[in-house]
């Protein structure tokens, strides 16, 4: 996702699942390409930290707290999405699924294109296009 972000002119924040140094050999380059092209990567974690899957909720809450808008991609999201989501909608951002299935009451489900220039204009910042 990161890369199709910059690929398309997105500003990406990563938001680590670890300290940055314990940060897997497999996400360095694209921890590289988001720095490189004006994005952040950054974790709540000190350094040797993690990743634990305990830590999964707190970093959850980092991404929605930094992000215009969130996108569910699971059909049954764990618990500390479906909170991060509530989370991001009680605080005016815009929350997306691809199924109605995510049963989180409020997101928009997508499914066509308009749908997308929806997502692509609440991520950029610019709310309903």
């Amino acid at each position: 996702m990161a890369k199709r972000a910059v690929g398309v002119g997105g500003r990406v924040v990563l938001v680590a699942e670890s300290g940055l140094d314990l940060m897997p050999r497999e996400i360095r380059p694209t921890a590289s390409l988001v720095v490189k092209s004006g994005g952040t990567v950054t974790t709540s974690f000190p350094f040797g930290h993690g990743p634990f899957e305990h830590d999964a909720g707190e970093r959850m809450l980092l991404m929605a707290a930094m992000a215009n808008a969130v996108l569910i991609c699971d059909e049954r999201p764990a618990p500390y999405v479906v909170s991060a989501a509530r989370w991001s909608m009680a605080n005016r951002r815009s929350v997306f699924s691809f199924t109605e299935g995510a049963d989180i009451e409020g997101a928009h489900v997508l499914r066509d294109e308009d749908d997308e220039d929806w997502l692509r204009a609440a991520a950029a910042g610019a709310g309903d296009p």
